[in-house]
Parts: structure tokens; sequence; C-alpha cells
């Protein structure tokens, strides 16, 4: 393999990333990347790529699920960035501390690292999820007041942790923020959807639908994790 054809840095950005998903995954990419080990209950664990079929080798007679080696994909312990917006602005070893989720040993490790690091202003609309999240709702956009800039300002922020962050390969961008209602709008096609943002239509347009717009004309990925209908019409 020569250096032209060295995997590129990838990236992930969590929207939501404050939340049990995004936490307990940016940990588990620190675990990896330094190769901790953590008391348990029941002894104790190394951290491992297991569930991460990129990042796992083949298996059994046929491969198995495992990738690693198969394909020209980036290791994802020294080739990945990950990064992502939240509406909260609990630092992020502190979120992981309190969902309780992870073993404390793995969490104590982790933790300051993980509060040091950027949580960048998200998107929000209160129609669009539950009272419940109103009052927390205090880490956001609000200097962008339209479609356009919401739309413009998260472009921005692909572009700087791409920058930041050495990235210059593909950035997936993941929605693991709260469900949102559904969306009462619907779209011919890319021209319509980009025409209402752009002439700040009052359309029914949710905070998943504008990361998702971001992403497309920043040539990233969208993965939707919600149940609400991002652009499924």
């Amino acid at each position: 393999m020569t250096s032209n054809d060295k995997p590129k840095k990838t990236g992930m950005l969590v929207v939501g990333l404050g939340g049990n998903n995004g936490v307990t995954l940016l940990a588990g990419h620190i675990a990896n990347s330094k190769s901790l080990s953590w008391e348990t209950q029941t002894g104790r664990n190394a951290a491992n790529w297991y569930g991460c079929i990129t990042q796992l080798e083949p298996r059994g007679e046929h491969g198995g699920v495992g990738f690693k080696g198969r394909y020209d994909l980036a290791d994802a312990t020294t080739e990945m960035a990950v990064g992502g917006w939240d509406i909260r602005s609990t630092p992020l070893g502190d979120a992981l501390y309190e969902s309780r989720v992870l073993d404390y040993d793995l969490v104590r490790q982790v933790r300051e690292e993980m509060n040091g690091m950027e949580i960048m202003k998200g998107v929000y609309d209160a129609s669009f999820v539950g009272e419940s999240q109103h009052e927390t709702a205090t880490h956001v956009v609000s200097d962008a007041g339209d479609w356009k800039s919401k739309v413009e300002k998260l472009r921005e922020d692909i572009r700087s942790f791409r920058k930041n962050e050495g990235v210059d390969g593909h950035i997936t961008v993941i929605w693991s923020a709260s469900v949102e209602r559904l969306a009462d709008v619907e779209y011919e096609g890319a021209d319509a959807l980009l025409n209402a943002i752009d002439s700040n239509a009052k359309d029914d347009i949710s905070p998943s639908i504008l990361y998702a717009v971001a992403s497309a004309l920043e040539g990233c990925s969208f993965v939707n994790g919600g149940s609400q209908n991002t652009l499924s019409s």
C-alpha cells in the first residue's frame, strides 16, 4: 500500500451527543484508542470493537461479519474523529456519569477528557419535542433566526469539525437526539425543499430536516436514528 492509498481520516458527528447513545459511543472510542481496561462486578474487562463490523477481523470459514482487512477501511482507533451537537450544555463526562450505563471504573478514566470536549450548539424547536426537554434546552443556536441561517450555521459547524480534526475522508452525521413529532410537510424533491428553506417559508420544517439538508450540502451521509419522518417524502 502506497502513501496515496492510505485510508483517510473519517468523522462522525452525533446530533444529541450528550445523550446516552452519544456519550457511551464516545467513551467506547476513547477506551479503544487508549486500550483501557477496567474492573466490573464479574472481573476485569478490556476495550474491544465487538459489535463494530468495520473494525472486526473476519471470522469463520466464510469470514463472518468482520470487514477489517477485507476492505480498505479506516482504523477507528487512530483514523476517526467524533464530535457533535446538543441542546444541553452538560459536560460530556458528567453526562456519561449521570447516565449510569457504563461501569464506574471506566467512567472515571474517561470523564475528565470527555468533559474537555466541545459540544456544538444545537438547532432547537420546542414544538417538535416533549415538554420535559424544554427547561434544559439552554445550549441552542440563537443567532440564526430563519431556516437558511440555521442550515448555514450547521454547515459551518461541519466545516470547522473537518478542519479542526484533520478529517480528510467521509463524515457521517447521526441523528441520536429525542424523537420528534411528525413534520406536517411534504416536498416533491430537493429543489422544493431548498426553495422553502431559502424563502423562510412558514412550513413545518423540523430540526432533523435542517441537519439532514446541511449534511447533504456538505457531502456527508445522514443517518436518521429516530422514528420521525425526516425527508421521507
